[in-house]
């Protein structure tokens, strides 16, 4: 979102309304945008985090005295609270990914207490998220999957939705390879490395990557980028299956760029995904991509098919020999890689600037 709102300052005026984690308002400015933090104190426990959450962007929407010609939101809670006071203004939603599946409860391996809680988080925020859907103007999904699980599950009329997938900055995604970085984690230069780029939570199937590293033949390595409350338990993964050494956790970090110079593959196991920037973000520095392919049946709701054709990567099963022999098919043939690496720049040039996603949101 944030990329959209300095690519709209440059013609529009641009102000943002978000949290802030501290229990008070400030304002600042992010280049040209103008950035309001409304005062939220996030409560401590879980079971209510999400649901309070939405609770309070419903009373910071209803706030907001700002005259505006177009407002575009990701929260259902904004959504809800923006329209009730200005019910004549046009409003935009654009939705990321399915709450519903967010917090599925049908996940397997998750233990009784967590499935509890995304019971109880699917009810509450199921209701908001389609009380949104039904009160905005227009609402604009990535992909396909998302866009026939709203017709389906929300009875929203077909003319509301506009199906148009996301795009990145080609400018800042786009740079020349550079293994510099890998230095710092003690990388030698002929390594092949892996990168996966990701929230670390279960609905992103890291265990898969790990497991599929036993299977890895020598010399490959694999850079694990991003944070999350999984990390501790993926970190115990990668011990148990003896692939520690391996595996590199990386932690969160503002210069995701510097991992994608250095990679050789992208790899993406998630099992939900309402469309995947990194997996664009990845082709743009022409990385070929591994990932899951979309399998509803099997509970794989991704937009795999949609992006990654047979010129930039692999869409494979959702176990870790199909996976890893995709990635071992990559290592051994750097003819491949290079060809598929050209398509792959190329295939992100063409379809997903951030600038036509831009001007086509401001059409639709």
């Amino acid at each position: 979102m944030g990329s959209i709102c300095q690519s709209l300052s440059s013609e529009h005026r641009v102000k943002v309304f978000c949290r802030n984690k501290e229990p008070f308002e400030t304002v600042d400015h992010v280049g040209s945008v103008e950035v309001v933090r409304q005062k939220f104190s996030f409560p401590k426990l879980r079971l209510m985090k999400n649901i309070l959450s939405h609770r309070q962007d419903y009373f910071n929407g209803f706030d907001i005295n700002f005259d505006f010609d177009l407002c575009l939101s990701t929260s259902f809670g904004y959504t809800l609270g923006i329209k009730k006071k200005y019910p004549s203004k046009k409003l935009k939603i654009l939705i990321p990914a399915r709450l519903n599946y967010l917090y599925s409860p049908n996940i397997p391996h998750i233990g009784t207490e967590e499935r509890l809680w995304r019971y109880f988080d699917c009810a509450v925020t199921g209701y908001m998220e389609k009380r949104a859907l039904t009160l905005a103007d227009k609402i604009i999904v990535s992909s396909k999957p998302v866009y026939h699980s709203i017709v389906r599950e929300c009875g929203i009329e077909k003319s509301k939705l506009i199906l148009l997938p996301q795009g990145t900055d080609l400018k800042r995604f786009s740079g020349k390879r550079d293994r510099s970085i890998l230095k710092s984690f003690g990388i030698a230069d002929d390594k092949f490395v892996i990168l996966a780029v990701s929230r670390l939570v279960l609905e992103k199937n890291i265990p898969l990557l790990i497991k599929s590293m036993k299977y890895m033949k020598d010399g490959a390595v694999c850079l694990i980028v991003g944070g999350g409350r999984e990390k501790h338990f993926l970190e115990k993964l990668a011990e148990d299956e003896n692939v520690r050494n391996k595996i590199i956790f990386t932690g969160e970090t503002p210069e995701v760029e510097r991992y994608y110079a250095a990679a050789d593959i992208f790899a993406h196991p998630a099992t939900y995904e309402g469309f995947g920037n990194v997996l664009i973000e990845a082709m743009a520095y022409g990385l070929p991509c591994v990932a899951l392919d979309f399998n509803p049946d099997a509970g794989i709701h991704v937009a795999t098919r949609e992006i990654i054709n047979d010129d930039v990567g692999f869409r494979v099963a959702n176990n870790e020999r199909a996976f890893s022999a995709a990635m071992n098919k990559l290592k051994d043939d750097r003819q491949l890689r290079e060809s598929m690496s050209k398509s792959a720049r190329y295939r992100a040039k063409v379809n997903y600037s951030l600038v036509d996603y831009v001007h086509n949101i401001l059409a639709a």
